[in-house]
C-alpha cells in the first residue's frame, strides 16, 4: 500500500465536476463503462495476457478517434484545425489529470501512486505549454466530436474508479492507463498529420512520446499486481 500515513479510500465521493471534467452525453458514457468493466471481467493470472487486451483495445478506439476527427477537419481551416486539435489534447490532459487525483486521494499501493504523480505532473505541463501555444498563436480550442467522445471516456473511467473495490484498484486503474494512452497515442499521432503548423506538430510529437512513457508505465505498474 502507499507510504506515509494512511488515509481512507474515500473522503467522499467527489463528482465529475469537482475533479475537473465537464458533463458529457451519458448514452456514449454507458457504453465506454462497458467496454472498461469488459476488460476487468477477462482478467486473469496473467497480466501480460491482461495488458495486451487493454492495449488493442485501446488502439482500435484510437483509430475509430482518427477516423472521426478526419472527417470532421476536412474542408476546416488551418487555424480551425490547430484549434480543434488543441481542444482534442486538452481534453485528454484534463481526463488523465482528473483520474489521477482521484486514485492520489485513496489508498494506493507505492507504485500505482507513482504513476499517478508522474501522469499528472506531466500532463499538467503539457497543458500549460499548450494553452501558452494558443495564447501566442491568438487560437481558441474548439469543441468537436472527438474532444466530446474522449471527455464522455474520462466520465465513465472516473466512475469506474470510484466504484472500484480496494482490492481491485490497483490492478484496474494501470490497466485503464494502459487502454487510454494507447487511445490517445494512435489519437495524437493521427492529430500530427492533420495539421500544418510545425511547432504545433513538434508538439504533439512531444505529447505523444510523453503518452508512450506512460502507457509503458502503466503496464509495468499492471504486471506488478495479480
Amino acid at each position: 500500500m502507499a507510504t506515509g500515513g494512511m488515509r481512507s479510500r474515500r473522503s467522499g465521493k467527489r463528482s465529475a465536476a469537482e475533479l475537473g471534467i465537464a458533463d458529457a452525453d451519458p448514452t456514449g458514457m454507458r457504453k465506454y463503462m462497458f467496454l472498461i468493466v469488459l476488460l476487468a471481467s477477462c482478467s486473469n493470472n496473467n497480466n501480460n495476457d491482461r495488458e495486451q487486451r487493454a492495449s488493442d483495445a485501446g488502439a482500435a478506439r484510437g483509430g475509430d478517434l482518427v477516423t472521426q476527427a478526419q472527417g470532421n477537419f476536412n474542408g476546416s481551416s488551418d487555424q480551425d484545425d490547430m484549434a480543434k486539435a488543441a481542444s482534442i489534447v486538452s481534453t485528454i490532459n484534463t481526463g488523465e489529470i482528473a483520474q489521477a487525483n482521484l486514485v492520489l486521494s485513496l489508498n494506493v499501493a507505492s507504485d500505482v501512486r507513482d504513476l499517478a504523480n508522474e501522469i499528472v505532473a506531466d500532463h499538467q505541463a503539457n497543458e500549460t505549454k499548450l494553452q501558452a501555444m494558443m495564447q501566442n498563436a491568438s487560437i481558441t480550442v474548439m469543441d468537436n466530436p472527438v474532444s466530446t467522445s474522449l471527455r464522455t471516456e474520462a466520465m465513465a473511467g472516473l466512475a469506474k474508479l470510484q466504484s472500484d473495490a480496494q482490492t481491485n484498484l490497483d490492478a484496474d486503474y494501470p490497466e485503464m492507463q494502459v487502454m487510454m494512452h494507447q487511445e490517445a497515442f494512435v489519437v495524437v499521432g493521427g492529430l500530427r498529420d492533420l495539421v500544418v503548423n510545425e511547432a504545433f506538430r513538434q508538439f504533439l510529437t512531444d505529447t505523444q512520446n510523453t503518452i508512450q512513457q506512460h502507457r509503458n508505465h502503466a503496464g509495468t505498474v499492471l504486471g506488478s499486481h495479480d
